[in-house]
């Protein structure tokens, strides 16, 4: 017997990057509010772990940073996905 799976939430997702020299990105996003959880993933080459701090989520932005404030020598894209 297979279930169904339903979702009544709101979801935006999409990609941005951190500059080359910086350590942290602020993205926008248009739920409309702040939302219960976003996952980032970074790409391929992206050699540093990123997190979004739950203080820096909010109902038009969040930000995503480098664990430990490391830079890199090179931009590192991410894609990200948020749900309210």
């Amino acid at each position: 017997m297979m279930k169904r799976c339903s979702f009544t939430g709101a979801l935006k997702f999409g990609g941005s990057h951190i500059d080359s020299g910086e350590n942290e990105v602020t993205v926008t996003h248009s739920l409309g509010s702040a939302p219960s959880s976003v996952v980032v993933t970074p790409s391929d080459g992206c050699e540093a772990p990123v997190e979004v701090p739950v203080a820096d989520i909010g109902a038009t932005t969040f930000k995503v940073r480098f664990v430990g404030g490391v830079t890199l020598g090179v931009d590192a894209y991410f894609y990200w996905v948020a749900v309210v």
